[in-house]
């Protein structure tokens, strides 16, 4: 419980935020960074503000934004929290070089790198990157977001937060897209929390993703276990 006040403090100051960008994107008010910086844009019918110095960037990370909002509202989990997403060249020297976004819990912020960046990998879930694998980056940093005021624990797992993450970008991705990926990374998929620890994830982000997934898919998971995860009672300390 000592945990929930600060959460509380960062959600209202990440709502004043959104609020903020939101008001001076109506004025026409928010200032560039250079000639082609379209500023804020909101994404329709949600609560997620996206800013992005290109106009496809940003519809790529709204249409990734409905996608776990989505998703929790099937499961009945909360969706409606203030999301904001800044697209970026370069994330913070804390991320993984490999990571193409990043939730700054501590800020209540989403970062997503730009496409342009993003296709420099080459390849992403060992397929070769196209903007489909894009939207669905954005899918897993909001659906970390989204996860923050879900978790009924206040210090969850690094593998816990990562499995609802990579739970979520998976069930909403387009499935030939889903069909690939996987095929590209085999497996029969986790058989108990033991495997799904801090260390594999770390060795192994993209093994640890699908096999999670596949682990969701069994019989006697799927939602039940994804909401244990969200209560502690699974993958946790």
């Amino acid at each position: 419980m000592g945990a929930l006040p600060i959460r509380d403090r960062a959600v209202r100051a990440w709502g004043a935020a959104l609020s903020v960008a939101i008001a001076l994107h109506a004025l026409g008010a928010v200032a560039s960074s250079g000639p082609d910086d379209i500023g804020w844009q909101r994404c329709a019918e949600t609560r997620v503000v996206v800013r992005a110095a290109d106009r496809r960037d940003a519809d790529d990370a709204c249409q990734g934004a409905r996608r776990p909002i989505d998703f929790f509202n099937r499961l009945e989990l909360r969706a409606d929290e203030p999301i904001i997403v800044e697209i970026v060249s370069e994330l913070p020297d804390i991320v993984s070089p490999t990571a193409a976004g990043a939730f700054l819990k501590s800020e209540g912020r989403v970062l997503l790198q730009t496409y342009e960046k993003f296709r420099t990998n080459g390849t992403w879930f060992e397929v070769p990157v196209d903007r489909r694998l894009y939207q669905s980056a954005a899918t897993h940093e909001i659906a970390h977001a989204l996860a923050l005021d879900n978790f009924r624990t206040p210090a969850p797992t690094i593998e816990a937060m990562e499995y609802i993450a990579y739970v979520t970008q998976f069930a909403t991705m387009e499935e030939s897209q889903r069909r690939q990926v996987l095929a590209a990374i085999p497996g029969d998929g986790f058989t108990d929390e033991v495997e799904m620890s801090t260390v594999i994830y770390m060795l192994a982000p993209m093994r640890f993703a699908a096999e999670a997934y596949r682990h969701y898919l069994k019989p006697g998971n799927g939602a039940v276990f994804l909401r244990a995860v969200l209560s502690g009672v699974a993958l946790g300390d």
